[in-house]
């Protein structure tokens, strides 16, 4: 439907997520925000979806994959994109002030909703157990780090 508009080069994009257990009123509230505190321009303000979990998802034991946080209620993401490379910090600047106002409800985040978060998102999107788990198979199969050029998993020898 969108194909032209989403071809790669044309629209510039940029988003935040977190995984949420519970949706009370204030998590709501901060949803329906849209992280804007009324200081900047509405047009720039990201929209935000909420993604249902549990189900089939929930099914699935939270050791048997790397896929985590399976006992979320919702994802939520904040996503913005526009085509003018000037607009570029004002919409990553309002996605992460979105992100900013409903992180405190959150309960870990999707790896593929990482942006710029680093070690400590990586940290959020797979959780102690199973980043245990992932580092040890890095170090059997890429203890070099070879493959870093990602939301990296860094081995913990160095081959």
């Amino acid at each position: 439907m969108d194909d032209e508009r989403q071809r790669p080069g044309r629209l510039r994009r940029y988003w935040k997520g977190h995984y949420l257990r519970d949706l009370d009123d204030a998590a709501i509230e901060a949803f329906l925000s849209r992280g804007d505190g009324g200081d900047g321009d509405p047009a720039l303000l990201p929209s935000g979806s909420l993604q249902s979990y549990r189900g089939a998802i929930a099914a699935v034991g939270e050791d048997e994959t790397a896929f985590g946080h399976r006992d979320a209620l919702v994802e939520f993401v904040a996503v913005t994109g526009w085509t003018d490379p000037a607009e570029d910090q004002a919409r990553m600047a309002a996605a992460r002030r979105y992100g900013a106002v409903v992180e405190p409800f959150a309960s870990g985040v999707y790896v593929n909703d990482l942006t710029d978060e680093g070690q400590a998102g990586i940290r959020r999107a797979y959780g102690t157990g199973t980043l245990a788990r992932l580092a040890a198979l890095k170090d059997r199969y890429d203890p070099g780090n070879v493959f870093h050029l990602n939301h990296n998993i860094r081995p913990t020898v160095r081959g």
